[in-house]
């Protein structure tokens, strides 16, 4: 994939176009893939994310305090302002994406976290508003490849060989894997970044014995399955 950072513009743009039009009350809608946060309150985090990257603020990244800052400092804000306050810093994480190889928290480059994260949360919103589309975006297809390695390489951690199938015929891990996860990229995104239960998992198309890759998927964290099923 060529330019990155004119991919995580046309993410941004897109948040634009969902939480811009909405009023108080929709930008309260509760998100259910991340439980105890509004509309707002995602958009909180995920503009506080940015803004705490340029500014260097990563200590605790990518943990809950970290996270919960963000979106206390910015409750009392309008949606717009958050907006607005995205707009001036979104340059200078495009020229880091832009750059690449830059290292954050937990070894992820500056264009892993930002798009991954930024497009996994466009479509926690886009589901609390019931607003589906953009399934088939650059921002998906690249993080799918995030979202594998980090679960190819969490199941390595365990002594388990997982391998990713994506449909447009990317292939991840080893080809002797003893499990195979395959999908379409939206699917694959949505369940390898914790929003699917383990009975969501559980239905996708898996080859080998599924349920240690599972239970892996299960650990405790940001990226753990939620415990009812999220239907999109």
């Amino acid at each position: 994939m060529g330019d990155l950072s004119a991919v995580y513009r046309a993410c941004r743009q897109r948040y634009i176009e969902l939480v811009q039009p909405l009023d108080s009350e929709a930008a309260n809608t509760p998100v259910p893939a991340c439980p105890g946060w509004s509309v707002h309150d995602v958009l909180a985090h995920v503009v506080g994310s940015a803004a705490d990257v340029v500014a260097g603020r990563l200590d605790g990244a990518p943990g809950e305090a970290w996270t919960a800052s963000q979106v206390e400092l910015r409750r009392g804000r309008s949606a717009a302002d958050l907006l607005a306050e995205w707009e001036t810093c979104a340059p200078a994480i495009e020229q880091m994406i832009d750059e690449g190889g830059r290292r954050g928290p937990l070894h992820f480059t500056v264009e892993d976290a930002a798009i991954s994260d930024a497009v996994s949360h466009e479509h926690d919103i886009r589901s609390a508003l019931r607003r589906p589309g953009a399934r088939d975006s650059d921002a998906v297809s690249f993080a799918v490849v995030f979202y594998a390695r980090n679960r190819i390489d969490s199941a390595a951690s365990r002594g388990l060989s997982l391998r990713v199938c994506v449909t447009d015929g990317r292939r991840f891990g080893n080809d002797d894997a003893a499990v195979t996860l395959r999908g379409e990229p939206f699917d694959l995104l949505r369940a390898m970044a914790g929003r699917r239960s383990r009975e969501q998992l559980r239905e996708l198309a898996w080859t080998g014995d599924v349920e240690p890759v599972i239970a892996d998927f299960g650990r405790p964290g940001a990226l753990a399955p939620p415990p009812y099923p999220l239907e999109e």
